[in-house]
């Protein structure tokens, strides 16, 4: 037999509501932070939070940055002038600066400059005197001065000098004593007197006054051997100092009345208490050496161990406790020799009541079946699955006032009573339905009695379940044995029983079984069974099928656990394993049911129990927590042990336990103890945590940056650093899981990427500018404008950068400038050359040239001058040879020169035609035709360039003529040449041709091609062009009449 539990705790979390009890630690969810997750060491000795929000951990082995997901430890290393020192880490304090502090039992002060993620060290001196100089705690004074307690005295120690001072208590002050005075463990500035220090040393309580460099021990009258050892003191008001001192004590000592009071544990220690944490419930976390964490009621004075809580999730480990720290959210840290803990009170949202395990021969009778608020809600009446009657529970307490004694057939044992669900009504009557039938509370509340008038059988024996009341005040419930719906009239008077049996004809289907009844807006009763979905139209007594599982697109499952029906009609169906249905009559076949899974937001795929609220809520209990579901969106905010829940499976045997109370409190049953949730107390729209930006990651090796990528406004890469890895993390230290991200490179990203891991890797960036945006967001909430940026530049390589190529481009344009200036010169140089070469072979053939004319000329001479002497004409061959004189003389002069003045050339050339006219005996006449104006002076032209055409027209033209002929020599400017015309009367060429002797021929051939080779040469170096044209003339009748030889020559 199973005894009667005789009390419930009451199981409730910090700051719930104003009538908790705070002094108790039951049902807190603990979080755990060890070295299998990244901790450098369990023993963890201090925990700060920094005004970043990062958590830190002083350890036995290096100090520890926590972002809620990752940890980074900072250790010393020989290679890096800014590594942290080596030594277990004593103390852990930041300045108003943000500087961090770090003191190690090797006697090194420690500054982690935040913004340079960078450690500078300075050694505590030591002498023969001071050996021992353990950092144990700092307190920073102002912006100059960080006072340290030591080992061995106190030390000040200068930012701007970074000179030490130490001084010990007991060389200051002889009333001091070395042992007890010496050693000082905790320090802290007067709250008040900015000139004091207080100081918590191994034998009491020290003040120390700055300005004066005087030590003394504060109220020696509290100082004596069971209060020494002071670990930590905090401040109340300006009179109270609370102390964790020697043997698991707390002294109270009021500054201004001199008085102290000294609470103890009941856990007798010889060991100190290791600190004091203020809560925000305005008393103490106590640390001890090997009790663990304790909860300081300062109204009472007692101790609430958390060792002694029976649901610890999961349980604090009962040894050291070193420190403790409430975060800047309310969180609730301890720093053990197992790893650090926290919980988070906001998050209990839950109050839980626990029945007394030790009273439980039969566990699963103590689970929480139903329940009903009675007495205006001050009460709770709990009804466990099995039992030996119901509970009356005080609802502030958890203090059971009474229980109600179930019928003489459920007297306890194996074959109690079933109590399955519970009804209070408009007229506040409890009905109680049970798997022996149907009954009420009485009127004394002691006992359960069968409902008075209602003497039907299957009221008195059927299993009953699901209890309904209607806006009339008609009460449904579902029967087994036989199978069925049940309805009580509103007076109570009429009681009606449905089954397939008796109102098969009213549509009531054969049904395997039925789990679950719900009254829709109109007060129609709803019933969930295998395999159909069945309404009752109340007005019409017809029972309407709407939907089951074996036709296509109809339920998802045969398996129903639960089911509901909200204020638009719509029937909501939990499953086994298929998730839920929501059920819409108002669309059309196939479209009516909607499916929704783990992947829609549902916690878990079992849907136990639905309960709906009057906020437009769905509330679900399944087998990964508590689930609420708007109606409106449809999204799911789901509750876990995170949030405070005693377990994530809410289903128990198959059984599970949900109710919206009276007081719209929701009421979730457990093994051996039931929930409350206050909805008004969770927190909606929390707005996403506090986002930081952690690591750079160049390939798989950090980057260290001389400004920390937390405060660094950008960052320059390398042309080879273009593949890289950003870190950051949302500061949520609860429930980092439920956190998402997501991320763009702007300017690279086409679009936003989405992670739940806290890390954007990128590769082969190329060169350029890039802005990195990082959001994060809850699951099931909206993105925020809140985010953190950071510029990113990317350069590129040497080759590709603006002053390379203009270099390029420079050398390149200076190259080709001077290949070009090169080429011209080379160009110049050849046609130098050239013309050199051309001018140097003109002037060869140009006085090859006049030496092959001065023979022509002579030898022509001289003939004629032979042929006046052969006949006999002595004076005709005087006035030659004197006229032949003249000619050659001219001709001598001319021929020294390159170019002769057209007046000479005319002048030799009228010279010339006298001496052939003389030769051939008057046989031809000659005139000269110059253009008026002419300036012959000037006009420059090779030498002897004329003789040829007037002596070609001679021998062939005139000499074959019959009678005299007549030669005509012109010369006029045109178009900026000299225009020479040599015209004869004579036979013509063709005919000049047929008469021509073998030495006219050759006489012909040499003086033309001379002729001709040296215009040739006059264009050539001129860069002029010279023509020659010959033209035939004829007389009227169409015969030979001359020669025109037409001469122009480039002036």
């Amino acid at each position: 037999m199973s005894r009667l539990p005789i009390h419930v705790i009451l199981i409730i979390g910090w700051l719930c509501l104003p009538f908790c009890s705070y002094g108790q630690w039951e049902g807190m969810r603990f979080f755990t932070l060890a070295k299998e997750q990244g901790l450098s060491s369990n023993q963890v000795n201090q925990i700060l939070q920094d005004k970043k929000g990062y958590m830190w951990f002083g350890t036995a082995d290096g100090l520890n940055r926590f972002d809620g997901k990752q940890v980074k430890v900072f250790r010393f290393e020989p290679t890096d002038s800014f590594s942290i020192s080596s030594g277990e880490i004593h103390s852990l304090k930041q300045s108003e600066d943000g500087i961090i502090w770090v003191g190690t039992q090797e006697g090194f002060l420690n500054t982690f400059i935040p913004e340079e993620g960078r450690f500078y060290r300075y050694a505590v001196p030591r002498d023969e005197v001071i050996t021992h100089t353990s950092v144990w705690d700092i307190a920073p004074v102002g912006d100059s001065l960080v006072f340290l307690g030591l080992e061995r005295g106190l030390a000040r120690f200068d930012r701007r000098t970074k000179q030490f001072a130490i001084w010990r208590p007991s060389v200051e002050n002889l009333a001091l004593t070395k042992y007890w005075h010496d050693v000082i463990y905790t320090i802290a500035p007067d709250p008040a007197d900015p000139d004091v220090i207080w100081l918590g040393a191994r034998g009491g309580l020290l003040k120390y006054h700055i300005g004066q460099n005087r030590f003394s021990l504060a109220f020696p009258r509290a100082t004596h051997r069971d209060l020494m050892a002071i670990q930590n003191f905090q401040f109340e008001g300006d009179s109270l100092i609370w102390m964790a001192a020697g043997r698991g004590t707390i002294v109270c000592l009021n500054r201004k009345k001199g008085d102290w009071k000294t609470y103890t544990s009941q856990y007798p220690t010889p060991f100190s208490t290791t600190f004091l944490l203020p809560l925000p419930d305005g008393n103490f976390g106590v640390g001890f050496y090997n009790l663990g964490l304790a909860h300081f009621r300062k109204s009472d004075g007692r101790f609430f161990f958390v060792k002694d809580a029976s649901l610890k999730i999961p349980p604090l480990p009962d040894g050291a406790c070193y420190a403790g720290y409430v975060d800047d959210d309310g969180r609730i840290w301890a720093g053990t020799e197992n790893g650090v803990f926290w919980t988070d009170p906001v998050q209990q949202m839950f109050r839980h009541y626990r029945f007394d395990p030790e009273e439980a021969s039969f566990p699963d009778q103590f689970f929480a079946k139903d329940l009903v608020e009675i007495e205006n809600g001050s009460k709770y009446l709990v009804a466990p699955l099995k039992g030996e009657g119901l509970y009356v529970i005080e609802k502030s307490s958890g203090r059971i006032v009474r229980s109600v004694s179930l019928p003489e057939k459920g007297a306890g044992g194996p074959n109690a009573i079933i109590v399955i669900s519970m009804l209070k009504d408009r007229h506040g009557v409890v009905w109680v339905a049970t798997d022996h039938g149907l009954f009420q509370v009485d009127a004394s509340g002691k006992r359960l009695v069968n409902p008075p008038g209602l003497d039907h059988p299957v009221v008195r024996n059927a299993q009953s379940k699901s209890l309904k009341e209607d806006s009339k005040g008609n009460i449904y419930y579902l029967t087994s044995g036989p199978l069925g719906m049940a309805r009580i009239s509103a007076d109570r008077q009429t009681f009606r029983h449905f089954t397939h049996e008796n109102s098969s004809d009213a549509g009531f289907p054969k049904v395997e079984s039925l789990y679950e009844l719900a009254l829709d807006a109109r007060d129609d009763p709803w019933l969930f069974g295998q395999p159909y979905l069945v309404k009752y139209d109340a007005a019409s007594g017809q029972f309407l099928t709407k939907s089951n599982c074996i036709m296509p697109g109809g339920l998802s499952s045969c398996w129903v656990y639960s089911g509901e029906v909200d204020a638009q009609g719509r029937a909501w169906i939990g499953y086994n394993s298929a998730g839920l249905d929501c059920f819409d009559p108002s669309q059309q076949n196939g479209e009516q049911v909607r499916n929704f899974r783990i992947a829609d937001g549902l916690p878990g795929e079992k849907v136990m129990a639905i309960a709906k609220d009057g906020n437009n809520y769905l509330w679900l209990a399944t087998n990964n927590g508590l689930s609420r579901l708007d109606l409106n969106s449809h999204t799911f905010r789901n509750f876990s042990t995170k949030d405070g829940l005693i377990r994530d499976d809410l289903g128990f045997h198959w059984v599970a336990s949900l109710k919206v109370l009276e007081s719209g409190d929701i009421f979730i049953g457990g093994h051996g103890f039931f929930s409350i949730l206050d909805p008004r107390k969770i927190p909606e729209n929390k707005p996403p945590p506090r986002l930081v930006l952690n690591e750079l990651f160049i390939y798989d090796s950090e980057k260290l940056l001389d400004t920390s990528l937390e405060y660094a406004r950008g960052i320059v890469l390398q042309p080879d650093e273009n593949f890289f890895t950003i870190t950051f993390a949302a500061l949520e230290f609860t429930k980092p899981e439920q956190l998402r991200y997501r991320f763009r490179l702007m300017g690279f990203d086409r679009s936003w990427r989405e992670s739940r891991e806290g890390k954007a890797t990128y590769t082969d960036v190329p060169p350029g500018q890039y802005t990195f945006r990082v959001e994060a967001a809850y699951a099931g909430s909206d993105w925020t404008e809140e985010g953190r940026t950071l510029a990113i530049t990317v350069l590129p390589p040497f080759y590709a950068t603006w002053w390379f190529r203009l270099l390029m481009a420079s050398l390149l344009g200076f190259g080709v400038l001077l290949l070009h200036k090169w080429r011209i010169r080379r160009v110049k140089e050849q046609a130098s050359l050239k013309a050199a070469y051309e001018r140097r072979l003109m002037d060869v053939e140009l006085k090859a040239l006049r030496a092959q004319m001065n023979p022509h000329f002579l030898f022509n001479s001289l003939n004629s001058i032979k042929n006046y002497i052969v006949q006999n004409e002595p004076k005709l061959a005087a006035r030659y040879l004197t006229k032949f004189s003249q000619l050659m003389r001219l001709i001598l002069n001319n021929s020294k020169n390159e170019v002769v003045t057209l007046k000479d050339e005319l002048k030799a050339l009228e010279l010339y035609l006298e001496l052939e006219r003389l030769r051939f005996g008057h046989k031809f006449e000659f005139e000269f035709d110059i253009e008026p104006g002419l300036p012959i002076e000037s006009i420059e032209i090779p030498p002897l360039v004329l003789q040829p055409f007037v002596e070609n027209a001679i021998w062939h033209g005139l000499m074959h003529k019959e009678g005299n002929g007549m030669l005509w020599v012109r010369v006029q400017r045109q178009n900026g040449m000299l225009k020479v015309e040599v015209e004869d009367n004579g036979v013509g060429r063709e005919r000049a041709r047929k008469l021509r002797s073998k030495t006219a021929t050759k006489r012909k051939g040499m003086g033309m091609q001379i002729t001709s080779d040296r215009l040739s040469m006059v264009k050539s170096f001129a860069g002029e062009r010279s023509t020659i044209r010959i033209e035939d003339l004829v007389d009227a009748d169409g015969q030979p009449a001359g020669t025109l030889v037409v001469i122009k020559i480039p002036l």
